[in-house]
């Protein structure tokens, strides 16, 4: 997959940290500066620009920390690319469990939640709203 990778970013440590049909994923490292470098294949080329779009109504109407900026992002013939900023987050599984408190991490994920379904995405990717029964939101 490293042919995938822009020139730009190709002096960058790569690690793989997610592989699906959608996207590959990739941590991007060098001394001072982490970035998050996804790949979109083929026919879901789209994503990338959907989601840079999503991210940015996002970030323009509430400040949610946790949601990383969008740092870059192009086209090519056959795929697109999204790079963003690395936030570091907890990993639950590398935690103590005993003391995990799982009430307070599901509110904070509700509050974030709710916050960013309440932003309208509008028709900018000609989303078929029908079999939504008329809802004025359109939820990711």
């Amino acid at each position: 997959m490293q042919e995938y990778i822009i020139s730009k970013y190709r002096n960058y440590n790569t690690k793989e940290i997610q592989s699906g049909y959608r996207c590959k994923t990739y941590l991007l490292s060098n001394k001072n500066l982490k970035l998050i470098y996804q790949i979109y294949l083929d026919n879901t080329r789209y994503q990338a620009k959907k989601k840079m779009y999503i991210t940015d109504l996002i970030k323009k109407n509430i400040d949610i920390y946790q949601i990383p900026n969008i740092v870059d992002f192009g086209e090519k013939k056959n795929y697109s690319y999204l790079v963003s900023e690395y936030k570091l987050g907890i990993e639950i599984d590398k935690l103590n469990k005993e003391k995990f408190n799982y009430n307070i991490f599901y509110e904070n994920l509700s509050t974030i939640l709710t916050r960013i379904h309440s932003i309208d995405v509008g028709d900018k990717f000609r989303l078929d709203r029908s079999r939504w029964s008329g809802r004025k939101k359109f939820f990711l």
